[in-house]
């Protein structure tokens, strides 16, 4: 009989496993449930990398979680393994050292087992136990595996799940520190490159641009289909429409009041507006506009602000400001930009399309059929041009960095390279036309860890974010995590790992 049949440390493992997927901050009450186990006091919170955290992946598995039921797992029950016992070779004690040393909260994750207890419980070298995981998602369990000694086999039919596999367990165990500084460096270089290449086009102190699904109704007038304008439930902050009925101009303010518009009535005529006709006749001008920029067609980038309604700007939490006419000249200038490399490409016998997501969304993608029965059939559809010419720059950079670096240092360079992707990946999680604002955090509700993984599907909201690629894409790349003394207090999310 395995001891995990017989007994093992629920509540102890379960504290260690809640503060694994922590993010901002902790509750009092968990905070000195934390504090007794390790045995020390008036401890600091401070947020930890995770491995999901690298790129959003639907199976997150807590680490500390992991290493104590794959041990439990492994060892055959006996009396003479107490709990105090188990803990210790799950690495309890060493978290106890690591929280006086740096008193901080520390997880069972932060810090190694005790493998020579490990290997005198099991009788026998670790290395001569097999842990397969055959469907190993994000890899918490094979890594914990790995810590504890075992001979470990993990592998997943999601491409995606296979690349964090290889990034989170096979190149940083092959290539150590080696890996690390020259992923420092190339990803520093990439924070550069997008810095000279897209800086232009953005507004360095705008984190983030809130854009509105709108459309000129028959009268003249542009009508936004939002119905939510909470920008921060803390502040009580609104973004509030203006509508001139006399030139049928749109503006935006901000605002304490909570607007009474009702995109079912015209503002400015007072005739009813259908709703799905707004979101269809937007769908159509984003689509042809789109198309219309990466054939070149520089001419169309003056019709993107009639396209592209920017609703409000955010400098900071609770800071926002009203759009100005910098904004709207940002963003024809990226159409421009956008229609330009489409042009160079062409001449130089290549083409834009070799670094866009130009393939079809299947018909039999059920998490994306809503999205197909409105019109969207490419995934490249699902950008605004700036995030679609962001998109472009970084990918046609990582693939010829991807190719050098595999020339110069073979697999090793193909590991960098795998993290830049990744990181891409991840900015690009958050810049898209599906996202969407969160009040409550003040941040972005990502495609696939907000959308997706609360319901396995995603559609096309009332407003979208266009966020900075300057703030978002370092935040990607980022390690080290937020800190927070006390639940509520503001802080930055945790990073990308």
């Amino acid at each position: 009989m395995k001891l995990i049949e017989k007994e093992f440390p629920l509540q102890e493992v379960n504290l260690f496993a809640e503060y694994d997927m922590t993010f901002k901050y902790v509750k009092r009450e968990f905070r000195e449930s934390i504090e007794r186990l390790l045995n020390t006091s008036e401890l600091k919170f401070r947020g930890l990398p995770k491995i999901h955290n690298l790129m959003y992946y639907p199976a997150r598995r807590p680490p500390s979680a992991a290493r104590a039921v794959t041990l439990a797992s492994a060892l055959e029950y006996s009396p003479n393994i107490s709990k105090e016992i188990f803990l210790k070779a799950v690495g309890l004690e060493n978290a106890r050292k690591l929280a006086r040393e740096s008193r901080s909260l520390v997880t069972l994750y932060m810090v190694d087992p005790d493998r020579e207890l490990v290997k005198k419980m099991l009788g026998r070298d670790p290395k001569e136990i097999t842990v397969v995981d055959p469907m190993a998602g994000g890899g918490s369990i094979p890594l914990e595996a790995l810590r504890l000694g075992f001979r470990t086999i993990a592998g997943d039919y999601n491409p995606l799940a296979y690349l964090i596999l290889k990034a989170t367990i096979e190149f940083p165990a092959k290539y150590g520190k080696r890996l690390l500084e020259l992923l420092e460096r190339e990803a520093r270089d990439l924070v550069r490159h997008a810095k000279e290449a897209l800086g232009k086009f953005y507004d360095e102190e705008a984190k983030n641009c809130l854009f509105f699904i709108s459309a000129e109704h028959e009268c003249g007038g542009i009508i936004p289909l939002a119905r939510h304008t909470l920008l921060s439930k803390s502040k009580g902050l609104h973004v509030k429409p203006v509508f001139n009925k006399e030139n049928k101009r749109l503006m935006f303010q901000i605002s304490r009041e909570s607007p009474t518009f009702s995109p079912a009535i015209c503002p400015y005529c007072g005739k009813s507006v259908s709703e799905g006709d707004i979101r269809e006749k937007w769908i159509k001008e984003h689509i042809k506009l789109i198309e219309d920029l990466i054939e070149g067609k520089i001419e169309r980038a003056k019709d993107a602000p009639k396209v592209y309604i920017l609703a409000t700007a955010q400098l900071a939490k609770r800071r926002y400001r009203a759009p100005n006419e910098r904004d709207v000249q940002l963003l024809i200038e990226a159409c421009e930009e956008l229609a330009r490399s489409a042009l160079r490409e062409r001449e130089e016998g290549k083409s834009i399309e070799d670094y866009l997501p130009l393939a079809e969304i299947p018909e039999d993608n059920n998490v994306f059929k809503g999205l197909r029965s409105y019109g969207f059939k490419y995934w490249y559809q699902l950008y605004n041009p700036r995030q679609l010419l962001a998109l472009y720059k970084l990918v046609k950079y990582v693939r010829a960095r991807a190719e050098a670096l595999s020339k110069q240092y073979g697999e090793l360079g193909v590991a960098v390279a795998l993290y830049l992707a990744l990181s891409v990946a991840k900015a690009f999680n958050y810049n898209n036309i599906l996202t969407q604002w969160d009040s409550g955090d003040e941040s972005i509700r990502d495609l696939a860890g907000s959308q997706y993984a609360l319901g396995r599907s995603v559609d096309l909201g009332y407003d979208y974010m266009d966020a900075n690629i300057l703030v978002t894409l370092p935040w990607a790349l980022e390690a080290e995590g937020g800190e927070s003394e006390e639940e509520g207090e503001e802080v930055e999310m945790t990073r990308g790992g």
